[in-house]
């Protein structure tokens, strides 16, 4: 009885995220013009958000893709890759500019960053700290030279967004670098520190309860050490 009331429960959760994740993906849509209209917007707003649309979805629909991506993102390798390869290619300025100037280009936009979102938190799962800490520092590095290149370009290096708000840009994903590292160094020691304190149940406790159970018995030569 218990085991189907929380089944209920956690299935009523994936639907409610669900359903919220959808009701931003239309809020984002909706406010799709805004968000593009400044680079800073469009690059520190918009592409967070449909990450975590697509990472929302994926926890409400994990169960019907789980073992699929499991085969094929052997310890989140190819979901990082991916993840990487795509939040690359929307930095380059032509690519930022054709996202907005043609609708194709945009949904294309939209539809990479949203799987990425979705492969995301399989790939965490899957992949040891090591591989987590390469990822996160290769898109944090990516992040800040690429910051650093928009606010030191002699140039105005997008043909929609002038050289101020390039600037901006450029200062906010150094910022976001930044952050971005520090908050996973901060869940890595979190996560460290909750395996250390938990109790390990190895073969001596097993064979400290044979040797009392062996004494209680009346056995001969049964000791505790």
């Amino acid at each position: 009885m218990r085991s189907t009331v929380g089944q209920l429960r956690v299935e009523g959760g994936k639907l409610g995220v669900f359903v919220a994740a959808t009701l931003l993906l239309v809020a984002v849509a909706g406010c799709r013009h805004w968000l593009e209209q400044d680079m800073a917007r469009h690059m520190l707003i918009e592409f967070p958000l449909l990450l975590v649309v697509g990472a929302a979805l994926a926890w409400a629909t994990g169960g019907a893709t789980r073992g699929l991506l499991a085969r094929c993102n052997a310890l989140g390798l190819s979901g990082f890759a991916f993840v990487t390869l795509t939040l690359a290619y929307w930095m380059i300025p032509a690519a930022l500019d054709a996202s907005v100037r043609q609708g194709g280009v945009g949904g294309a936009k939209w539809l990479t960053l949203l799987a990425s979102g979705y492969v995301l938190p399989a790939s965490f799962g899957l992949a040891t700290l090591p591989v987590q800490a390469l990822m996160v520092g290769n898109v944090a590095w990516m992040s800040a030279a690429v910051g650093l290149l928009y606010q030191q370009a002699d140039r105005q290096l997008c043909l929609y967004y002038l050289a101020d708000a390039q600037v901006v840009a450029g200062q906010g994903l150094v910022a976001a670098a930044v952050i971005i590292g520090l908050a996973w160094c901060l869940w890595a020691v979190r996560r460290a520190d909750r395996g250390h304190r938990q109790p390990h149940h190895g073969p001596e406790p097993a064979r400290s309860e044979l040797l009392v159970r062996a004494r209680i018995s009346g056995l001969p030569g049964a000791t505790i050490e």
